[in-house]
C-alpha cells in the first residue's frame, strides 16, 4: 500500500486485471502477516522458489507431503532433516535477504 516490503505466495491471480493476490508470510509490516493483500503485478518482484528452509518450515513441508501422500517427496525431506541440512534462524530476526536471489 505504501511501500511494505512483503514476502509471500500467490493465493489468486485475477483474470481481467493486473492484480494478484498474495497471502503475506513475512512483511515489515507486522499487520499484513498472515493476511491476503492485492498487489498490481507491475509492483511484484518474483523470486526463484528456495529450497533451504529452516527446521519448522522442513516440518510443515513434510505434513504436506504426508497429507498429500508424496513418499518421495516425505523421504527427500526426512533425509534432509536426518542430515541436518536445514537453515539455523535466530528465532524474530529473519529477514528478507534469506528470499533474495544468490
Amino acid at each position: 500500500m505504501i511501500g511494505e516490503l512483503v514476502h509471500g505466495y500467490v493465493e489468486h491471480e485475477e483474470v481481467y486485471q493486473t492484480f494478484i493476490k498474495v497471502r503475506v508470510l513475512i512483511s515489515d509490516n507486522k499487520k499484513l502477516i498472515g493476511k491476503i493483500v492485492r498487489i498490481d503485478e507491475k509492483e511484484l518482484q518474483i523470486y526463484s522458489m528456495t529450497d533451504r528452509w529452516t527446521k519448522d518450515e522442513m516440518t510443515n513441508l513434510i505434513d504436506l507431503a504426508l497429507s498429500t501422500r508424496d513418499r518421495e517427496w516425505f523421504d527427500k525431506l526426512s533425509s534432509k532433516v536426518k542430515k541436518g541440512e536445514f537453515l539455523d534462524v535466530i528465532k524474530n530476526q529473519e529477514t528478507f535477504s534469506r528470499f533474495a536471489k544468490k
